[in-house]
């Protein structure tokens, strides 16, 4: 078994007749965890549903649940199941004609809530390991590493609540830390720190954390193209237009807890081939962003001009069903070929990752939106 490494067969396959392959597992302090009833072969879980749900748009971005057979309901605190610490590891992949198996990771993350439920069975719902980050708020205000380089700060935040954190591959940043102090919400913090740099935090699929450039304003190259022609996995794909959400300006606000004068950044869509031109029909859509990890005019107005980079990546987007491919990864850049057109580039922005070997996965794209269409 190979775990995550994508070779070029696997998505060949995917868009032919193929066998899907889900293994789930439970992990407590480091070890599987063994349960009864489990096949001695692999010792997955007997999973009846289920599905991953991802959403670069939500602080945790990844939430799991199970559909299980009642008897895995745990009765007692210290059973596979209960809410108590344990975590379930979820992968997903195809078994190719020689009987070799490629899964990769689609879950990491602690359990949260047990449900019996009705027909016999027992819901089970886990969140990734940002909630874990959440879930540790500040104990007592936390002064910011003044003067340490933003990404830094994001490692110490994470490492702070989660020891054990590991860490994927990050951007690198230019800002550093103003002097100030977070009162209770971690996450909140991150969150701040995520909007001064234009970025996301969030833990991928196998559980590390990372530090990223929100996907769509950043030059990338498709890493696959998708098609809804035959032999393509895409059963339908949608587009869609809208002005909702869509700010073609913005000015960033840093206030500062020690009485110093707050710090000011606007930017806006000056580009007059742009749809969102403010000069144009389009009319201007402005957003107030209060930024407290800003230190100085030039990140503020850095983060106001991400910030509509980001908006404007709403005027088109596409979504659509597809084959399950658990080696999808929110933020990879994708072309389509779909519905008579080619050339369509877009960013993952969310979908739903099935546990059922029956059904189809959907995906949420965003245009890019890149380059100086947003004047600092």
């Amino acid at each position: 078994m190979l775990d995550g490494g994508l070779d070029a067969t696997y998505r060949e396959v995917l868009g032919g007749p193929h066998e899907a392959v889900v293994r789930v597992e439970v992990w407590g302090q480091g070890a599987r965890l063994e349960g009864w009833e489990l096949d001695p072969e692999d010792e997955s879980i007997p999973v009846l549903g289920g599905s991953v749900s991802c959403s670069l748009s939500n602080r945790v971005t990844r939430n799991l649940n199970l559909t299980l057979h009642e008897d895995w309901y745990p009765w007692e605190d210290d059973d596979l199941f209960a809410p108590n610490g344990n975590e379930i590891r979820a992968y997903r992949g195809v078994r190719y004609g020689n009987g070799e198996e490629i899964v990769f990771p689609a879950f990491r993350g602690k359990i949260q809530d047990a449900d019996m439920a009705t027909g016999g069975t027992v819901e089970i719902t886990a969140a990734d390991r940002a909630q874990d980050v959440v879930d540790a708020a500040f104990v007592r205000p936390y002064p910011s590493s003044a003067g340490v380089n933003a990404g830094r700060q994001f490692l110490e935040l994470v490492l702070d609540a989660v020891p054990d954190a590991e860490f994927g591959r990050c951007d690198d940043y230019w800002q550093v830390m103003p002097t100030l102090t977070w009162e209770t919400d971690r996450g909140g913090a991150l969150d701040d720190l995520g909007t001064m740099l234009g970025s996301y935090w969030y833990a991928l699929a196998d559980g590390r954390f990372v530090l990223r450039r929100v996907p769509w304003t950043v030059a990338g190259t498709p890493v696959v193209t998708l098609s809804d022609e035959e032999g393509g996995v895409i059963h339908e794909a949608l587009p869609r237009r809208t002005r909702d959400g869509v700010y073609n300006s913005a000015t960033a606000v840093g206030e500062r807890t020690d009485g110093s004068p707050p710090v000011y950044g606007t930017a806006e869509d000056g580009n007059p081939a742009s749809p969102t031109f403010v000069g144009g029909k389009y009319g201007r859509k402005h957003k107030l962003l209060r930024v407290q990890a800003a230190a100085n005019q030039q990140a503020a107005q850095g983060a106001a001009a991400a910030y509509v980079r980001k908006a404007r990546s709403l005027t088109q987007s596409w979504s659509w069903t597809q084959v399950p491919d658990a080696a999808m990864e929110l933020g990879e850049v994708v072309g389509l070929r779909a519905r008579g057109r080619s050339g369509i580039v877009q960013v993952v922005s969310s979908f739903n990752l099935p546990l059922d070997l029956n059904q189809q996965m959907s995906v949420t794209a965003r245009a890019m939106i890149v380059g100086a269409d947003a004047d600092e």
